[in-house]
């Protein structure tokens, strides 16, 4: 697409007029109805004070509406976050056999990635949506963030999907979790940053790969995390299989100082060290600090973790543990037996 560039852009603003599609002559004015619009989310196009948009003929290779200070500029609706671009009022036809490529931008300081009509149909409704997906383009280098038409996926909702269940303490209480996935068998990212969506009946996060026309594939190795947590491994991935992540209650400390909850599937058996008391799957003297910060009230340890605690295991966590396992540790014989 040759306006995919905005530093095309600037030289697209000066021409007059609409294009209009085909060769020679005005095309028939569409219904005032047919819009192009984009529904735009606060977390990509931040403070939106105008929006435009250009559309290309792939097929023909012309651009049907460009850039520019009055051509491809979109009309916001009041009482919403959306912006349409009427086709019919700019006297525009879209051919229902042609490919065209659509990109929205804020005024050129951040844009979309090129949307696609293939088989346009008027009765059909092309509103952009946030795909819930950030790109490496996003993250790393001038906003360009990846949307989708509404509807766009839903047949494949609900095929693939991951979830986590909400908990204040790994995510906080006002956060929205994203998760990563990387695809071992392919080494190659199959999501960089996926935001994810809650449901609130079942008191899960959710990301729906299928919405999104994402497919994971049977039988392959993927690593996943959430919020940059310690990563959880999907072995051969069996699309029947439900993927839910339970929080442990447990952080660790990974090689280089990053602080990452520590995630297992809930069909995962737990495999608990005796002793390990902040989970990150040994028995040292930080155990030992973990469970006098724990009755101190500092620092409380819960959930199967405070049954490793439990050294002396007479069902209560007190200082008496926290003595013995530094007696264990300092290689005391003790006949309880530890990890």
């Amino acid at each position: 697409m040759k306006n995919k560039l905005l530093s095309g852009i600037l030289a697209a603003s000066v021409s007059a007029g609409v294009i209009f599609a085909g060769t020679g002559g005005a095309s028939a004015v569409s219904d005032s109805r047919l819009l192009i619009s984009i529904d735009v989310d606060p977390d990509t196009f931040r403070d939106v004070t105008n929006m435009c948009c250009s559309i290309y003929d792939e097929t023909d290779n012309t651009e049907i509406v460009k850039w520019g200070s009055k051509n491809g500029v979109m009309t916001h609706n009041n009482d919403s976050t959306k912006w349409s671009f009427d086709l019919g009022e700019h006297g525009v036809e879209l051919n229902s056999t042609h490919r065209y490529s659509v990109v929205f931008s804020n005024h050129w300081d951040v844009q979309t990635e090129e949307l696609t009509i293939s088989d346009y149909d008027s009765a059909r409704e092309y509103t952009a949506v946030f795909s819930e997906i950030y790109t490496w383009r996003s993250v790393t280098q001038k906003p360009v963030f990846q949307y989708q038409w509404i509807g766009e996926y839903d047949d494949r909702a609900g095929v693939d999907m991951i979830r986590v269940r909400v908990d204040d303490e790994a995510f906080g209480t006002d956060s929205t979790p994203h998760c990563e996935v990387y695809d071992e068998t392919e080494e190659a990212y199959t999501l960089l940053y996926g935001r994810m969506t809650i449901d609130e009946d079942n008191d899960v996060w959710i990301f729906d790969f299928g919405k999104h026309g994402i497919e994971l594939i049977n039988g392959h190795r993927y690593t996943v995390m959430f919020n940059g947590s310690e990563p959880l491994t999907i072995d051969s991935y069996d699309r029947a299989k439900d993927y839910t992540a339970g929080f442990t209650g447990a952080f660790i400390t990974d090689e280089i100082g990053n602080t990452r909850a520590r995630f297992r599937w809930t069909d995962e058996k737990a495999d608990i060290l005796c002793g390990d008391t902040n989970g990150d799957g040994i028995v040292s003297v930080q155990d030992v600090t973990a469970i006098q910060r724990h009755i101190a009230g500092l620092e409380p340890v819960t959930g199967e973790f405070l049954a490793a605690a439990d050294i002396n295991r007479d069902g209560e966590v007190k200082i008496d543990d926290a003595t013995l396992l530094q007696m264990i540790i300092s290689e005391f014989e003790f006949p309880y037996g530890v990890g």
